[in-house]
């Protein structure tokens, strides 16, 4: 149990330091370039900001990832 929780709370705090600061206040241009190139094929149902836009995958791994922690609370209790 502590090793779910120790590695998912890791995962959820990176999820928003690689793609929703960026896409909500402006990412370097060397960021958005390599995104765009990695991801720019895929789909997406946000609109792109600052160059920047978190593909369906992602979002659905970020919720997923709140969901798993929400699971892991109610469990705790």
């Amino acid at each position: 149990m502590i090793y779910l929780w120790v590695s998912y709370t890791f995962l959820f705090v990176g999820e928003p330091e690689a793609w929703w600061f960026p896409y909500f206040f402006g990412a370097k241009p060397e960021r958005a370039e390599r995104y765009q190139s990695m991801f720019g094929g895929t789909y997406s149902f946000l609109p792109q900001r600052h160059g920047i836009v978190p593909n369906t995958l992602h979002v659905i791994l970020h919720v997923s990832t709140v969901a798993l922690l929400a699971v892991l609370a109610v469990l705790a209790l």
